[in-house]
């Protein structure tokens, strides 16, 4: 058998004895403090026992499969480190193979302060190291947070000075770890972080509140600044001159062609562009234009209850203008250069005109004030100077009756331009006819009346007329072709026969009484033919009857052998019916004269402007005749009426 035997053994058997194995260290007799150090032992071995001294520290190996181990020494001086392990047969050392070792004092201790700087890309780190106590050499390794860091490398001198590039838009470091040896010793390791930040360009942008702007406005302009940091510094300049604080907006009132720039200074660590300048701002200053509004009206003086309509004329008003009416200092028509509305007297118009345009003064502009006179308007009345009941054959006829005079008629059956009414165009019926005027300010009123035209009731000659207009029944008389009263006119009011009849639209007439029953009606000529002057107008007869013209009363005549001999014929005495009653006349409203005697009765032919014809008969025994002669109009005759 094997046995691991010791001098002065003894056996009985043959053995083998093997010898204990001598273990050996291998590593430096001399350490660093607080720096590492490798020990190693044969190899191949088990059970390995590795022990140090309390000055030191296994921070690696050391276990009983290791034959090596990492010492960290901690204590200056003599120290030792020891190691026993087994062999292959199993043997191992009578004792643990010791190694002393001298632990010297460290390496120098890095003294650059701080151990951190910031720097800008593109810029140089420059780093100078130091340490204590002094050391022979340096040596540092470069690591970087990212790959926007190039730049860095690693070296062995006391100066670091790389120019580091950071590609990206925030900050990246680069990490230099630095270990100052000497007296054979590395230092304790140190870390020197340098920050690199992106560089930022700096610009600034100007604008202006207004531009073009207007003489005498206050004009902002506002800087806005990229890179410009937290606390960026302003410098505005007009002209190349400093005006203005440290803000980003300046206000002032430009003057045409002023040059404004801002020159901005950024806070920010990392620029390029700094201080920058602004772009120009070139100022262009209108001129104000006076706003001036006029108003006018459509007419003045204008009529009472007639509207108005009144015009703003702006002067630099602008394309699109506001207008304000007010009436008396009340707001009245808006937003529209015509204003229309019905003035009262003493109203005052104006009108508030607000520009459009720029650049303007007396913005808004007040118009000036109108006054419109209000003229009344005149007194019109309408008095029927005929008849307001006739018939839808009768004649026509001249409407009069309206005050004041020169004014026109209008309505059914009315021919405006000539004033006649013609009862067949108007029809049967209630016709309202209205009467205008217009004065010479132009104002115009009107007034109306009512008449009635009716059919023309059935009637054959020689049968008792009723006159529609007031019912007195007449007798009649066919003569030849002629159908005549037989008796003479009644119609009209009677007035004393002192006055003048008048054209005052009342049919007049002059009555002699004979007896409670009888009554003899007279009229001046003029009264008669309504004041005019035509032939064969209905006159004071009924409708479709007229006032007969020299004409007629000759084919009357000529019935009977002529003037020289009808008379006889004619009068009641005679056989003709046609009953002439020789009840005298009234000569020019002094006094009656022929009763009993003669009887006059008037034609509608004029003769001259103071005359006009007329016939008479008598009753002497010897005269057959009717006279003829014209008369004058202020006498008061009898009438007979003919038929249409």
């Amino acid at each position: 058998f094997n046995k691991c035997g010791d001098s002065g053994d003894s056996a009985f058997l043959w053995v083998t004895v093997q010898s204990r194995p001598v273990p050996s260290i291998n590593g430096n007799d001399t350490a660093c403090r607080l720096n590492s150090a490798v020990y190693h032992t044969q190899p191949g071995m088990t059970n390995y026992a590795w022990a140090i001294s309390p000055g030191g520290t296994i921070t690696a190996g050391g276990t009983s499969s290791s034959d090596s181990t990492l010492v960290n020494w901690n204590i200056l001086g003599n120290q030792w480190i020891e190691v026993n392990y087994t062999d292959s047969n199993g043997c191992s050392a009578v004792s643990p193979v010791q190694k002393n070792v001298w632990v010297k004092q460290e390496g120098p201790v890095i003294t650059t302060s701080p151990l951190s700087k910031i720097i800008c890309s593109d810029d140089s780190t420059r780093i100078i190291l130091t340490s204590a106590p002094p050391a022979n050499t340096f040596n540092w390794t470069a690591t970087g947070s990212g790959p926007q860091i190039t730049g860095y490398s690693n070296g062995t001198s006391n100066l670091i000075n790389q120019k580091l590039n950071n590609s990206g838009l925030v900050a990246g470091t680069v990490t230099y770890t630095i270990t100052a040896s000497g007296n054979g010793c590395p230092g304790i390791p140190a870390d020197y972080v340098v920050t690199v930040n992106p560089v930022f360009p700096v610009s600034n942008l100007i604008s202006a509140s207004q531009n073009p702007s207007c003489l005498g406005i206050l004009v902002t302009f506002t800087a806005t600044p990229v890179n410009g940091g937290n606390l960026p510094l302003y410098q505005w300049k007009v002209n190349g001159i400093n005006v203005g604080g440290n803000s980003s907006m300046y206000t002032y009132s430009s003057v045409n062609g002023d040059v404004v720039i801002c020159e901005l200074t950024s806070n920010e660590s990392c620029t390029t562009g700094n201080p920058a300048s602004s772009n120009q701002v070139i100022m262009v200053i209108n001129s104000n234009l006076p706003v001036i509004v006029v108003i006018s009206a459509s007419a003045n003086p204008v009529c009472a209850g007639i509207p108005v309509t009144y015009t703003a004329t702006p002067t630099n008003g602008g394309p699109l203008p506001t207008y304000q009416w007010k009436v008396n200092g009340v707001n009245a028509g808006t937003s529209n250069p015509i204003y229309t509305y019905t003035p009262a007297s003493g109203d005052l118009v104006t009108c508030i005109l607000t520009s459009s345009l720029p650049c303007t003064s007396n913005n808004p502009s007040s118009s000036n004030p109108l006054s419109i006179i209000i003229n009344p308007p005149p007194v019109v009345t309408f008095t029927a100077c005929f008849d307001t009941i006739t018939t839808v054959n009768a004649k026509p006829f001249k409407l009069k009756g309206g005050i004041p005079l020169g004014g026109t008629y209008s309505g059914p059956g009315v021919n405006p331009a000539s004033g006649i009414w013609n009862p067949a165009s108007a029809g049967v019926g209630n016709k309202t006819i209205t009467y205008s005027y217009t004065n010479a300010a132009l104002c115009s009123a009107n007034a109306s009346r009512v008449f009635k035209v009716v059919a023309a009731p059935a009637f054959a000659c020689g049968s008792l007329l009723t006159d529609v207009r007031d019912i007195e029944t007449y007798q009649t008389v066919q003569i030849g072709a002629q159908c005549w009263f037989a008796e003479s006119l009644k119609y009209g009011t009677e007035i004393p026969d002192n006055l003048v009849q008048r054209d005052n639209c009342i049919p007049e007439k002059y009555s002699r009484h004979a007896s409670p029953v009888t009554r003899y009606d007279f009229y001046q000529w003029d009264e008669l033919m309504q004041y005019d002057n035509t032939p064969a107008l209905q006159g004071l007869c009924p409708p479709d009857w007229h006032i007969p013209t020299e004409a007629e009363w000759m084919q009357l005549f000529s019935v009977y052998n002529g003037p020289g001999f009808a008379g006889s014929q004619l009068l009641s005495t005679g056989f003709s019916g046609f009953n002439a009653l020789v009840n005298g006349s009234r000569f020019q409203n002094v006094s009656w004269n022929f009763d009993n005697f003669a009887i006059h009765l008037w034609s509608s032919t004029s003769r001259g402007p103071v005359k006009a014809w007329a016939h008479a008969m008598n009753n002497m025994p010897d005269d057959h005749s009717v006279s003829t002669y014209p008369s004058s109009r202020a006498n008061a005759f009898s009438v007979r009426c003919v038929k249409d």
